[in-house]
């Protein structure tokens, strides 16, 4: 144990102490600047993806004919349950036409778990995910899709087929021009 005898006078001691707390005081207004500025360098990337995402969505608002205030009103009003998905989509404001007509399909056995469009490029695709009970109700649906008139082509793998039952599948349809 070592004591330490101060000589200073009480003056000078009290100034030495004063510097010690404005170095200290510095020290953390640099420190939190640092923090402060590293955070928004590390959120800058993210603003910007959240933006053109936004951008995007607007531009496909706009290849429907709505603006996003119409968007939220209408999206405010559609409640979506459990398995009542379908049935909104197909009385959906915003469903296009085709979106109704592909959900009108006769599915019997078929679980439609999800669907993927792309507006962009020519043609026009829409990926339909799901699970079919049997292979001959996989088949039928699919009969069933190429029925559409505005449907070309519609690609199913062959892999598709390589169950028996509880057949996981994803088609994609091609549209016409």
């Amino acid at each position: 144990m070592s004591n330490v005898l101060n000589l200073l006078p009480e003056e000078r001691v009290r100034l030495r102490r004063h510097a010690y707390r404005v170095r200290v005081a510095n020290v953390s207004l640099v420190l939190l600047s640092v923090c402060v500025v590293l955070g928004g360098t590390f959120l800058l990337p993210s603003q910007m993806q959240t933006r053109s995402a936004y951008d995007a969505a607007v531009r496909e608002l706009a290849q429907l004919g709505l603006s996003p205030d119409q968007a939220t009103a209408a999206s405010g009003t559609q409640e979506v349950t459990g398995g009542s998905i379908l049935e909104t989509l197909q009385t959906a404001e915003l469903a296009s036409p085709f979106l109704r007509e592909l959900t009108s399909v006769p599915r019997e056995g078929i679980i439609i778990t999800k669907f993927e469009y792309s507006l962009q490029g020519v043609p026009q695709r829409v990926q339909v995910s799901g699970k079919a009970r049997t292979r001959e109700q996989l088949a039928a649906f699919v009969k069933n899709l190429q029925a559409l008139p505005k449907v070309a082509t519609v690609q199913l793998p062959v892999s598709a087929y390589a169950k028996e039952s509880d057949l996981p599948f994803t088609l994609t349809l091609t549209l016409k021009s």
